[in-house]
């Protein structure tokens, strides 16, 4: 019996499925980790050259840094799960700190950082002294060099006493130094002038945070929603201070309003599932840890979670 040969055009035809199939492959995985985004002005005009910042304590490589192209545009490729720090910055523009939950696993939704632009009077520019002081100061800050920037943001500061904005510069530094009694002065400093400064009570509240000052750092959170009601970072911290002080109820309020502005806020999900725990309350433990789950499959803690859910479903 002759065996059946296939025609060339058989070939043809499985060798464009191989290609279509691995091509997809290919996509699908290239997509995995994938977090793509844009920074803009507050009338949505993009940002070229804005630097970005992405810093994770518990990742391998723990700080990435950014800097979007002429549309405004930047592609960020998670290597690890977890919460990830941004903190955006432009020339003439206010910074934006914002923390996010990214998955390794899975494409990322596209998120767009929204700039505040500067007033005229905010920029260090005009009759100072010394310009170049602050100018290599800001590269050494963005280089990672704080002891370095610190010192020439001093040295600035003592030769124009009558800058204010400098003060913020200086604060930063001693936050990322752990000298957060300096850098809270130096904040302080910088709201006397400033006292309309969202990001400055946010960062504030971090270092109360470090410090154990919870109620200090609940006022300044709280300051900062007032400024800035539209945050759901802010939101979510406040609730966090809530949690560490167990007063549960206000935590729950709060979480949940971080939910109501980005649905999709993973963690909040999740530790509004623990502060039920705590509570005693089985069916909402359980609905905010299942959702949890739904919204971040791949989590590390994934397992831990789906066992206790079951062992709270038996003990219904």
């Amino acid at each position: 019996m002759r065996k059946h040969n296939k025609s060339k055009g058989d070939f043809l035809i499985f060798a464009l499925v191989l290609v279509f199939v691995f091509s997809s492959l290919n996509l699908a995985f290239a997509q995995r980790g994938r977090f793509a985004g844009e920074v803009t002005d507050e009338e949505g005009n993009p940002i070229e050259g804005a630097i970005i910042v992405a810093t994770n304590p518990d990742a391998m490589i723990g700080k990435v840094e950014l800097k979007t192209n002429e549309d405004g545009k930047f592609m960020f490729f998670v290597r690890e799960t977890g919460v990830w720090r941004f903190e955006v910055t432009a020339d003439g523009y206010h910074n934006f700190i914002v923390d996010m939950s990214l998955s390794a696993l899975k494409q990322n939704s596209p998120y767009t950082f929204v700039l505040k632009k500067m007033a005229a009077d905010e920029e260090i520019s005009g009759p100072v002294v010394e310009i170049e002081l602050f100018n290599k100061g800001k590269e050494l800050y963005d280089t990672g060099d704080y002891q370095g920037a610190l010192t020439l943001f001093e040295e600035f500061s003592q030769k124009n006493p009558d800058v204010y904005l400098i003060h913020y510069n200086i604060a930063l530094c001693h936050q990322e130094l752990k000298e957060y009694d300096k850098a809270l002065e130096n904040y302080q400093k910088f709201l006397e002038q400033r006292p309309d400064h969202a990001t400055t009570y946010y960062k504030m509240g971090q270092c109360y945070i470090e410090l154990e000052q919870f109620d200090k750092a609940l006022e300044s959170f709280e300051k900062t929603i007032e400024l800035n009601p539209e945050d759901p970072n802010t939101y979510y911290n406040v609730a966090e201070v809530y949690f560490y002080i167990d007063h549960l109820e206000e935590a729950i309020k709060y979480y949940q309003k971080s939910i109501e502005l980005k649905p999709d806020f993973v963690d909040s999900y999740l530790k509004l599932g623990y502060t039920y725990l705590k509570l005693e309350d089985k069916p909402n433990t359980i609905k905010y840890l299942e959702k949890y789950l739904e919204l971040n499959p791949t989590s590390d803690q994934a397992e831990l979670i789906k066992d206790l859910i079951e062992q709270l479903k038996e003990g219904q």
